[in-house]
């Protein structure tokens, strides 16, 4: 036997296990909730974690060099 029918031999039992799984009974339900409205996405207020980092960057960092650089100006002026 080659080894393209082993492979896909072993791929089509691994199906049939699948398919008699509880885990595709779970997926088949939730998605039958999920139509009826039961499930809803959770909403969180706080913003996502890239723009956490962004946010605190601008308001240390940034603010920082705008403020040393406003001195710089009023002292040379």
């Amino acid at each position: 036997m080659s080894i393209i029918k082993r492979i896909q031999k072993a791929v089509n039992t691994e199906k049939q296990k699948q398919k008699e799984s509880q885990g595709n009974q779970l997926n088949e339900y939730y998605e039958k909730i999920k139509k009826l409205g039961i499930v809803k996405k959770q909403e969180y207020n706080i913003p996502p974690i890239d723009t956490v980092g962004r946010r605190l960057y601008e308001l240390y960092v940034v603010k920082d060099k705008e403020e040393s650089y406003n001195e710089k100006n009023l002292m040379s002026s």
